[in-house]
């Protein structure tokens, strides 16, 4: 059965076309023993990251990788979205989430996939302050709000987490087939739908893990973040206030 897995990589990005440069540079030693196909879910980008990909994928002889795009910018949970109903419609078994911002690297999926194959765990999360994992050039701010919403998820749900924000994840694609998990709402288009899968996942007894993962914030690049202040934070925190008050299902 391990043997006949298939594992869609999904890489969202919006206008990265300055940065998902250094991520595609690390496909090149990229390898799993197992059927997997890349998809690069382009939320609407304006910019030139299509081209950029395009270039690389015909450079390199990349075949088994295919790029969507939205027609304008729908948010980041839109963009998961599509790719889960993607892998859900071609019959992939595991799906791998990363940004296309270059701070993840894909030589590291094969920590996020082991858990799930080899100890049948549905959901694992990569973490930067797991023993193991790291983080280069991390803002200051950025990891005292990091550390502060990872607080607020232990507190208001239970499990353990280090990294709560940590975008870097893989999970079962079976999970999406549980009637109580709803990802096509229209409230999840933004950073809404991560912390929904997170609550839903763990209130409804899933195997839940984290693994320890590295995570580089490029020096002299601007913009390492497309996270805005106070109303992006608020999109995380969100999703647990409307469930816990079942506004929200």
């Amino acid at each position: 059965m391990k043997n006949n897995l298939k594992i869609l990589i999904g890489v969202v990005f919006y206008n990265e076309a300055d940065k998902i440069r250094f991520l595609l540079e690390k496909f090149k030693r990229f390898h799993l023993n197992f059927s997997y196909k890349i998809l690069f879910l382009n939320d609407g980008s304006t910019d030139n990251s299509v081209k950029v990909i395009k270039i690389f994928l015909k450079k390199n002889y990349i075949k088994n990788a295919k790029i969507i795009s939205h027609t304008s910018n729908r948010g980041v949970g839109s963009a998961i979205r599509s790719v889960i109903n993607f892998g859900l419609s071609n019959n992939f078994d595991i799906c791998v989430i990363m940004a296309g911002n270059g701070k993840d690297t894909p030589l590291e999926i094969p920590l996020l996939l082991s858990p799930i194959i080899n100890d049948n765990f549905d959901y694992v999360q990569g973490s930067r302050f797991l023993k193991g994992g790291s983080f280069k050039n991390l803002p200051i701010l950025r990891k005292i709000m990091i550390l502060g919403f990872t607080l607020f998820m232990r507190i208001f749900i239970g499990f353990k987490f280090t990294d709560s924000t940590n975008g870097f994840r893989a999970y079962k694609l079976s999970i999406f087939k549980d009637r109580r998990i709803n990802i096509d709402q229209n409230w999840l288009n933004s950073y809404e739908l991560e912390v929904y899968l997170h609550y839903k996942v763990i209130t409804l007894g899933y195997k839940v893990k984290e693994v320890p993962i590295s995570k580089d914030y490029l020096a002299n690049v601007k913009n390492y973040s497309k996270i805005r202040p106070i109303i992006d934070w608020w999109k995380f925190a969100k999703p647990v206030f409307l469930l816990k008050l079942k506004l929200k299902n």
